[in-house]
Order: structure tokens, then sequence, then C-alpha cells
């Protein structure tokens, strides 16, 4: 490495005459280059979890809970017993609550379906 930062390499056959080529350090440019490829390559991985859409408590056992209900067809009150049920201890709340819930909406299913 000379005083300018700059390295030299001899191409692989040498030649009786060659000249040596200048290889350059990286610059500041393409080091920032480098860490915004890398920062977007981060958000990629981040933009694939939504929390609205697709939150990810409702989506382990390989099926997403609301494409489960629509293919069961289940009404209202079934459809959030299923929903309770399968995200209690999965999402940021108290998983007993989310089974209480559970059976609410199922003990008003059940009374639903003897009043009918």
């Amino acid at each position: 490495m000379n005083e300018n930062g700059k390295t030299y390499s001899y191409p692989k056959k040498k030649k009786k005459y060659a000249k040596p080529r200048i290889v350059k350090k990286p610059s500041k440019i393409t080091d920032a280059v480098n860490e915004m490829k890398a920062t977007l390559d981060a958000l990629d991985l981040i933009k694939d979890v939504d929390p609205v859409n697709h939150p990810p408590h409702y989506k382990t056992g390989g099926i997403e809970t609301i494409d489960f209900i629509e293919a069961k067809d289940l009404n209202y009150r079934l459809g959030n017993v299923v929903k309770y049920v399968s995200r209690a201890g999965r999402k940021d709340s108290d998983p007993v609550q989310d089974l209480e819930k559970a059976a609410w909406y199922l003990t008003r299913e059940i009374e639903a379906r003897k009043r009918a």
C-alpha cells in the first residue's frame, strides 16, 4: 500500500513488462450504499410481519384463524370462540381472559340454539 491508500497487485500471468494494477479501497459512498442495502434487507424481514391483516398470533398451526372460520362457515359467535381459543397464550393478553371470552361466546351460541 502506498501513501495514497492504494494497493498494487500484479496480473496472474506475469508478462515481462506488465504494469501493476491499482486496487482502490472502498469509498465512503460505497460503504454507505452497502449499509443502505443491508438496512433495506432488514426492513424486508420486518415487513413480513403484518399485525393488522395477518397477525402472528392467528397464524400458528399452518392455517390462519380467519381462513379456518370461513372454511367451516362459522357464524359470528362460533367464529369468536375459535378466535379466542386459537390466540390464548399467543397474544400479549391474559390467556385465561381469552378462554373466558371464548366460553362467553360459546354460552351465547348454546343459548341461541336452545331458543331456536
